[in-house]
């Protein structure tokens, strides 16, 4: 399973949209490091992908292979907000060939979700979607991003520890700030949905059964279209690894991305090392 989640970050005038997660696969095995926020092919979007990996992996490979051999998708001319209702009729259309047996292996389960977003040059926003299974409807769905602090702030969480995370944003922000959802406040997020995340695999490190579990990874969208990964440093920066994509890379390898530091929250980078990006 996986705690995966997507939220707009306001940087003074700016804004950007990030997408985090664990990096372990569940299902008779458990591997650590594997990558669960792919990169589309258009620059300007990303999904994320939570649940059975059986079905999800299938399902993303499916999708970023479609937005790839049409070009109005690859290029980017069709607006995510119509790419969306494509991406929907082609996870359907999947599902529809799952041939089984067993009765639970016909759909996808509730926590089958795929996070889907990035930048609408229609809209000039970032949208956020979460994908799911409406058993129904024998379709797949999508929900917005809800809108806190009266639609100033938009987060949302996937796979089977997002009310428990929801939950622990919801008094972070409390204790913190002294604002709720309901409140009509001028609020905006920074990385608080990542504490969030980092916190719980701090959490659960070591504990083999638990449904979460490896290094964070980290996508950004920026205003000018383009998709980046960002590193962490793993389990913290003095340790001196960095962690890209879920993977803690090896000793030799030099990544050529912004890298965060999980405590105090900046970004820094090996090749400007004198360099920090807000």
């Amino acid at each position: 399973m996986t705690l995966a989640v997507a939220w707009i970050r306001r940087i003074r005038d700016c804004e950007e949209l990030i997408v985090a997660s664990d990096s372990r696969l569940t299902g008779g095995r458990t591997i650590d490091g594997c990558a669960k926020i792919i990169l589309l092919p258009r620059s300007d979007a990303f999904l994320c992908c939570t649940g059975d990996t059986d079905i999800t992996y299938p399902l993303a490979s499916q999708v970023a292979f479609t937005i790839n051999v049409y070009e109005r998708s690859a290029d980017r001319s069709l607006d995510i907000r119509d790419l969306r209702g494509h991406i929907l009729k082609v996870l359907t259309k999947a599902v529809e060939g799952i041939d089984t047996r067993i009765k639970t292996l016909a759909y996808p389960d509730r926590f089958t979700q795929l996070l889907f977003g990035g930048y609408s040059w229609e809209a000039k926003a970032f949208e956020i979607w979460r994908l799911s299974y409406s058993m129904a409807e024998k379709a797949f769905r999508y929900q917005p991003a809800p809108g806190w602090c009266n639609g100033r702030a938009r987060v949302v969480f996937a796979g089977d520890w997002q009310y428990k995370a929801s939950k622990r944003l919801i008094n972070l922000l409390r204790e913190r700030y002294s604002v709720t959802p309901q409140s009509d406040k001028d609020f905006h997020f920074n990385w608080e949905p990542f504490e969030v995340l980092r916190d719980c695999l701090r959490e659960t490190a070591g504990d083999p059964n638990a449904s979460i579990g490896g290094p964070p990874q980290i996508a950004k969208v920026y205003q000018h279209m383009n998709t980046r990964p960002i590193g962490v440093f793993w389990p913290n920066k003095e340790s001196g690894q960095i962690a890209v994509g879920g993977r803690l890379l090896l000793e030799y390898e030099k990544p050529g991305c912004w890298v965060l530091d999980p405590d105090i929250l900046r970004t820094s980078h090996l090749y400007y090392s004198h360099d920090e990006e807000d």
